[in-house]
């Protein structure tokens, strides 16, 4: 309707280059009438799916925000670190405005995972690495419950898409410092796993000990 405004979503015939933020002008082929204009407010709108509810409340918040707000959420909900250059490509900023902009990121919202280069990870995607990681090792220590300890690199293999090193990293130095699991050398255990034997397990463990304690045993 003429004079109105509201939240759309543009679906092009080409692709086209666009970061939030941008000012664009919608026209007719023929007759060449203009339709109206708007500003970008999110150019991966697909990145996730949300219920309509949650797009229009997240459209709402974006519409009018600092530079700051909409770098945040955007950092929240992408799958993956952010970094300097996802900035730069995603909201036009120079690599330094990009930097500053992570460095005054609210750690109630991302969570630092890479200092060089400067990395950060929104809370909710953490908590999904957080669960992938757990789930992976119990799951071994269930499949192989008298082995104490599994190589670290394997608990790479059940990860969400967009986990790169240094949120695996992260993940794994925060699960460790909250007891959560123990990192000894190149293997991981969860922090409460403890290798018990069952009766007959203990009789050969204790045969097997009591043989190399044995005369002429080498």
């Amino acid at each position: 309707m003429q004079g109105s405004e509201g939240f759309l979503r543009i679906r092009l015939e080409k692709p086209a280059c666009a970061v939030v933020g941008d000012r664009f002008v919608v026209r007719r082929y023929s007759p060449m009438i203009t339709i109206g204009g708007g500003e970008v407010l999110d150019n991966q709108p697909l990145g996730k799916r949300e219920s309509k509810e949650e797009i229009l409340e997240r459209l709402q918040d974006l519409k009018g925000a600092t530079l700051e707000e909409r770098v945040s959420s955007y950092a929240t909900r992408k799958k993956g670190a952010t970094s300097a250059e996802d900035l730069v490509r995603e909201f036009a900023v120079s690599k330094t405005e990009a930097n500053d902009l992570l460095e005054k990121m609210d750690p109630e919202v991302a969570a630092r995972v890479s200092d060089l280069p400067l990395k950060v990870c929104g809370k909710e995607f953490f908590l999904t690495v957080r669960k992938a990681i757990q789930t992976n090792l119990l799951k071994q220590h269930s499949a192989s419950p008298l082995v104490e300890g599994f190589n670290t690199e394997s608990l790479k293999t059940d990860l969400p898409f967009g986990a790169d090193d240094a949120v695996f990293r992260y993940t794994l130095a925060w699960m460790q410092e909250n007891k959560w699991l123990v990192t000894e050398g190149s293997m991981t255990r969860c922090a409460l796993h403890e290798v018990e034997f069952d009766a007959g397990q203990e009789k050969a463990y204790n045969q097997i000990i009591d043989s190399f304690k044995s005369p002429g045993t080498a």
